[in-house]
């Protein structure tokens, strides 16, 4: 009798975390690290309001940066002051939030577009659906700006300690080289700057604040690579 009672609650605790793992979408969190599924692409509301906001501005950019935190950090327009340059960086984005404001893009006409992003979904399990992410979100670039030069850059490398919580370097070389043949394959230029800030196989800890972004000072390096392109 005794069995039977801890076999009923033991089944019963089981069955209410599995329930609250997927209430709270851990469940899905985990089959997209795994690779099993993709992130979905809801409406973004928020970006949806930006691009309005943009398009009433009657603005036409000269360059747009697109992409992540690690976009939105730089001080490109102090860097290239003879250009009408707009950051649409959005901190914490993954490559499915990017695709759902790619409308923000449009708005502002650009000339040029110089996109990054991918580290805040990419794992050691799911380099498989983060390039396919990745090749949809230069497709829907290519298409909100017809005209625009387009010029993708590879992920940066992280710390050695960033590698236990997000993938390894190994992994994102990986991911760097597959994005660098579909950007071929769609004629889009690309630009490497993970081994420019890469020393003893990880981020070079001079560079970065907290393993993963940079100090304002190491921008400085991403200007000169990408200056001939702005000219």
């Amino acid at each position: 009798m005794y069995t039977v009672i801890i076999t009923i609650i033991a089944i019963i605790s089981v069955t209410l975390f599995v329930l609250l793992f997927i209430k709270v979408g851990m469940l899905s969190k985990l089959l997209f690290k795994m690779g099993f599924i993709k992130q979905k692409s809801n409406v973004n509301w928020s970006a949806f309001s930006w691009e309005s906001c943009l398009k009433k501005l009657e603005y036409s950019a000269d360059v747009v940066f697109f992409g992540d935190s690690i976009i939105r950090g730089g001080d490109f327009h102090k860097a290239f002051k003879d250009q009408r340059i707009i950051n649409l960086g959005s901190s914490g984005d993954t490559l499915s939030a990017m695709l759902r404001r790619v409308s923000m893009v449009e708005a502002v006409n650009p000339k040029k577009i110089f996109f990054l992003g991918g580290i805040n979904g990419l794992t050691n399990m799911n380099i498989k659906k983060c390039v396919e992410e990745y090749s949809e979100l230069m497709d829907a670039l290519k298409r909100s700006a017809p005209d625009a030069q387009i010029y993708v850059h590879s992920v940066l490398p992280i710390s050695k300690k960033r590698e236990k919580r997000i993938c390894s370097n190994r992994s994102i070389k990986r991911f760097n080289e597959e994005i660098k043949n579909i950007a071929g394959e769609k004629k889009l230029a690309f630009i490497d700057l993970f081994p420019l800030y890469e020393k003893d196989n990880s981020l070079n800890e001079d560079l970065t604040v907290d393993g993963l972004h940079l100090k304002p000072q190491a921008y400085e390096i991403w200007n000169n690579e990408i200056r001939k392109y702005l000219k």
